[in-house]
């Protein structure tokens, strides 16, 4: 009965970091970026300096959209994750 528990909580923890590969890849690759439509909607789109929000985007690792930069960003969340942060 042991042994049943846990392959399943093994095969459980597979499951969910496969989803969470999957979904993070998906939210990444939208065309539309969540940081930017805030920053112009709060600041208005003529009032945008764009060293503002490039540091914002670093702060928030979305600044590399090539895939290894993708990669990167999913694994330092997930060690993020894992410390509770």
């Amino acid at each position: 009965m042991v042994k049943y528990i846990v392959k399943r909580i093994l095969i459980s923890l597979l499951i969910l970091f496969g989803v969470s590969v999957i979904l993070y890849f998906l939210i990444r690759l939208m065309p539309v970026n969540y940081i930017e439509n805030q920053y112009y909607a709060a600041h208005g789109q003529t009032a945008v300096s764009q060293e503002a929000l490039d540091a914002l985007l670093k702060q928030y690792n979305l600044h590399d959209s090539s895939f290894f930069g993708i990669c990167k960003g999913y694994f330092d969340w997930l060690w993020k994750f894992m410390q509770g942060d």
